[in-house]
């Protein structure tokens, strides 16, 4: 049997680290040969997927079980899609927490979200790692919209090495149920800003493998530099659709938080 940690260094006697898609290294232990082996994580520096490249390296190991601090909702749900189990909530020394495994003290259960997208993000910046992306900002004007489905255009932005390599804005190819995220799926995008967006795009974008940052206002410019300086959060959507359906075509109305 294969199980992972993810750890904060290179040994057994290193810490668990509590992020799972942005970890520092994975150890990989085999209980039946009482062996190990350590991988740096090649995603840390990358906003977009991390959690879903990590979960196929899953895969490729033939992990059964994993244990770590926390779990973001894309990767919960390749891994469970895999079967494989997730133990969260561990802390302390990565040896210790494999003897505890072994001795039944820990339970493996099904991969359940603990944290939302993007867990981990604020760390990068003091390891300065560069940040490397393309990301698709819902557009009115000079400022982000309130609204994904009905904002009149998109500002693709290419990031590499924490620099803007190249900016451009596209009309919005127009509102209809799941053409957005496999629009921008295409379109080669690894993350969506938005002020507001309903559960159901926000299910599309999640199948998609693009992370969605929502709850995000201000101007584009000024956003830019927030993602660059990995102080951009996710928080609550700026707009109540309901459950979505027809939102942005034959809906006009939208319940904005605060007013």
């Amino acid at each position: 049997m294969k199980i992972c940690i993810t750890s904060d260094g290179n040994s057994l006697e290193a810490n668990v680290d509590p992020r799972f898609g942005r970890c520092s290294y994975f150890i990989f232990y085999d209980i039946d040969a009482n062996d190990f082996e350590v991988f740096e994580n090649a995603a840390t520096s990358e906003m977009g997927g991390a959690g879903i490249k990590n979960a196929q390296l899953m895969l490729e190991k033939d992990v059964e079980v994993i244990l770590t601090g926390n779990l973001g909702p894309n990767a919960a749900n390749v891994l469970n899609q895999a079967g494989i189990k997730v133990i969260t909530d561990i802390k302390g020394k990565v040896k210790d927490v494999i003897e505890d495994f072994k001795k039944g003290i820990l339970k493996a259960d099904a991969a359940n979200p603990t944290v939302s997208s993007h867990f981990g993000m604020s760390n990068q910046r003091q390891k300065k790692q560069k940040l490397n992306i393309r990301v698709a900002i819902s557009t009115d004007g000079d400022f982000v919209s309130a609204h994904f489905g009905r904002c009149p255009s998109f500002t693709i932005v290419d990031i590499e090495n924490n620099r803007v390599v190249k900016k451009e804005v596209i009309d919005n190819p127009g509102h209809h149920p799941g053409q957005l995220p496999e629009f921008l799926y295409k379109k080669n995008v690894n993350a969506i800003i938005c002020g507001g967006m309903g559960q159901r795009a926000l299910a599309l974008f999640q199948q998609y493998g693009i992370d969605s940052i929502v709850g995000v206002e201000g101007k584009i410019n000024e956003v830019i530099e927030k993602l660059l300086k990995y102080n951009l959060q996710s928080g609550k959507s700026l707009c109540n659709p309901g459950s979505g359906k027809n939102y942005g075509l034959e809906k006009t109305e939208c319940d904005h938080q605060g007013g």
